[in-house]
């Protein structure tokens, strides 16, 4: 697998195999390769988080997501092929 500094984002219904999708392919080998699961980024917020459903939790889902894709582009510059589910 030849995509060093790329990245791959996953998506779909709960259940679907996002995640087992993901890993396996972080698991391959050839280029480095990283696996971001990116409902770790909500539970990183300990204090005052708001459930990303609701509509005032909008601003929180921005910022949570753009240190996503922040921590996703920091790994594709460093080389790694980059899996986001």
């Amino acid at each position: 697998m030849k995509h060093a500094g790329e990245i791959l984002i996953l998506t779909g219904p709960p259940g679907s195999g996002k995640t087992t999708t993901a890993q396996a392919l972080a698991e391959l080998p050839g280029s480095p390769k990283v696996h971001l699961h990116s409902d770790d980024f909500w539970h990183f917020i300990k204090n005052g988080a708001i459930q990303p459903y609701l509509p005032e939790a909008q601003e929180q889902n921005a910022v949570v997501m753009n240190v996503l894709a922040g921590v996703a582009e920091g790994y594709a510059k460093g080389g790694y092929f980059v899996v986001v589910d």
